[in-house]
């Protein structure tokens, strides 16, 4: 049984297989040497996407989270390849992710801090990743930085420092999905021609994640739609 409603476990089956069959090619480009060195970071790029992406397909189709957190561990070292402040605020959304899984995964202070110390090496300082890297052992006077995308998460921010859970819920029903009207997946679930498969699942991870360190109730959203709650309490 999947986690989403918009589509069918045989989708995320085509989704997910799509994905690996583009992903085991970009890596085997990469191996055999056959990209030009002025793509190699397009490249690289594409298989941290590739790899995000098959991890949130997953969670949509209805995967064992244990099964996730091992193909997590996978993509640290893609993201390492690529990070750099230029990158970080362009696909700050998709970074948002992978930091907000990587909390809701408990993967441990190990993998908490390989990104944390890249993100100081390249002196990338976003408030809402230092506060999630925190993992809730700092006060929010705290944490340094700046959002990189106040437009988008300024309420999530105001959330933390306010401990306002109604902002929470306000931030899941009227902001999150309307603010991602400029990224190419929104609405992809109305698309229907094969090939052209670009749904992997509407999630808002970095509420979970902000629930999951504020050690907060979610029985009152345990249902809304974006909200990752099998995630939220994965080993509780």
């Amino acid at each position: 049984m999947t986690r989403e409603r918009f589509k069918t476990k045989e989708y995320f089956d085509i989704y997910i297989e799509e994905e690996k069959e583009e992903l085991k090619d970009s890596i085997k480009w990469l191996s055999d040497e056959r990209v030009l060195k002025e793509r190699l970071y397009l490249v690289r790029e594409s298989i941290f996407e590739q790899q995000l992406l098959i991890i949130i397909a997953m969670y949509s189709r209805g995967d064992s989270i244990d099964v996730i957190a091992s193909k997590y561990k996978e993509v640290i070292e893609s993201w390492k390849n690529i990070c750099s402040p230029e990158w970080i605020e362009y696909y700050y959304t998709e970074n948002l992710w992978f930091v907000s899984l990587g909390i809701m995964l408990e993967m441990g202070n190990e993998v908490l801090e390989i990104i944390e110390r890249k993100l100081k090496d390249e002196n990338i300082n976003d408030w809402l990743l230092n506060f999630l890297l925190s993992k809730g052992e700092k006060s929010v006077d705290q944490i340094e930085g700046q959002l990189i995308m106040p437009e988008k998460y300024q309420t999530l921010k105001n959330t933390i420092c306010s401990l306002d859970k109604s902002l929470l819920m306000r931030y899941l029903e009227k902001e999150w999905y309307a603010n991602c009207k400029d990224y190419g997946w929104y609405d992809s679930h109305k698309q229907r021609r094969h090939r052209e498969n670009l749904y992997f699942g509407y999630w808002c991870f970095e509420a979970g994640s902000v629930v999951k360190l504020l050690n907060w109730d979610d029985s009152d959203i345990a249902n809304q739609q974006y909200y990752p709650y099998e995630l939220v309490h994965y080993k509780k």
